[in-house]
């Protein structure tokens, strides 16, 4: 699957799904670290298979962003995970993600119906979302 990991991740996330055998590529790495979401979302429609972020899109043109570019193909798994220290931060989003994963490549596959994943690091279960849940949502990051 080709991955593309937001700024507020940490590259070690590329760096660990890369090991499993993923094409994935930190934002950092490829220029974007500066960019808005609603400039760079619409761009990684066509260059990845999924978005993995701990980005709310809390404003509600990010979230119409989002929805479009989850319509559009783009698969987004956002990690819903606390804290302020990197070190704990950094192990909390590779536990949260591992934890979780050969769910998400089971159920989020490229072409597929499923575009939202959300896991939250204080249940570890991830809840999905399909391409029609999406359309109907007025905006993202749900799954409570």
């Amino acid at each position: 699957m080709r991955c593309l990991v937001d700024e507020n991740m940490s590259p070690a996330v590329a760096a660990v799904l890369r090991f499993l055998g993923h094409d994935a590529q930190h934002i950092n790495d490829i220029g974007w670290a500066t960019s808005r979401d609603e400039d760079y979302l619409p761009l990684a429609v066509n260059r990845w298979d999924l978005l993995i972020t701990k980005d709310l899109f809390r404003g509600k043109l990010e979230r119409e962003v989002a929805r479009r570019a989850m319509l559009d193909g783009l698969m987004i798994l956002h990690l819903r995970i606390p804290g302020e220290n990197h070190e704990q931060d950094l192990l909390g989003q590779l536990r949260t993600l591992l934890y979780q994963w050969r769910a998400v490549e089971r159920v989020m596959t490229p072409g597929g119906d499923y575009r939202l994943a959300v896991i939250a690091d204080d249940d570890l279960r991830a809840r999905f979302r399909t391409q029609s849940d999406v359309a109907a949502m007025p905006g993202i990051g749900g799954g409570r």
